[in-house]
């Protein structure tokens, strides 16, 4: 998060950082690679961004971060319930602790909630942070271009169109 705040107040620049730690020697390139391939730089063919644009843009990240963050817990904790259930199940010789699988579709199900309760709170801090128009235009082709992971590529057009077209 302190890349991204040094990005935002203009003290660092994505593409140098990125072309420093791949000269680095000691750190596994493909592990590296993917970390940077996250951020947008020019050298991924996004274009250079105005203050607020980099600001909204470090905010979508963190969104879709905490996004996936939320995706892995939930997702764990599903799997963890089904393989207790099943654990005790086989020590106890009973079906009735299997009813604890009952609570995996739920946990897995959510993420969709805690995803949209993200993305409103995101999508309220990009609008007040943008103006209408082309500004926000701008940064939902920017935005498009992230990795948006763990939403559903619908999903992931319906917020961006939301926050083009939509009202102030």
């Amino acid at each position: 998060m302190r890349v991204l705040n040094l990005w935002c107040e203009d003290r660092l620049d994505l593409d140098v950082l990125a072309q420093t730690l791949l000269v680095t020697p000691g750190i596994p390139h493909h592990l590296l690679r993917g970390m940077l391939d996250a951020l947008p730089t020019r050298s991924r063919g996004f274009a250079r961004m105005t203050s607020d644009l980099r600001k909204a843009t470090a905010r979508t990240m963190r969104a879709l971060d905490r996004c996936q963050w939320d995706k892995t817990a939930l997702t764990t904790s599903a799997y963890s319930v089904g393989l207790a259930s099943l654990a005790w199940e086989i020590l106890a010789q009973s079906y009735l602790p299997l009813a604890g699988c009952v609570l995996i579709p739920p946990l897995l199900g959510l993420f969709h909630l805690a995803a949209d309760l993200r993305l409103r709170h995101w999508h309220r801090r990009i609008v007040s942070l943008l103006r209408p128009g082309e500004d926000r235009r701008e940064f939902a082709e920017t935005a498009r271009r992230l990795d948006w992971g763990p939403i559903p590529p619908r999903q992931k057009e319906r917020w961006l169109a939301a926050l083009a077209e939509g009202p102030s």
